[in-house]
């Protein structure tokens, strides 16, 4: 998976049972929705973000 802002390639781990590929951080999930043909519809990723809260 490219990273343009890290400009570096991020891997992806082998998916597990259930078809989920996992990002060498283990931050991402990515996932594919299939169709009746076996074509991909749409991937969905799943992203863990952290924000802190600004000090007033």
């Amino acid at each position: 998976m490219d990273d343009p802002l890290g400009k570096r390639t991020v891997g992806l781990e082998a998916p597990d049972e259930e078809g989920r590929w996992l990002d060498e951080f283990n931050k991402n999930t990515i996932f594919f929705d299939w169709d009746e043909q076996g074509n991909v519809k749409s991937m969905i990723i799943d992203s863990i973000d952290k924000f802190r809260r600004a000090e007033s």
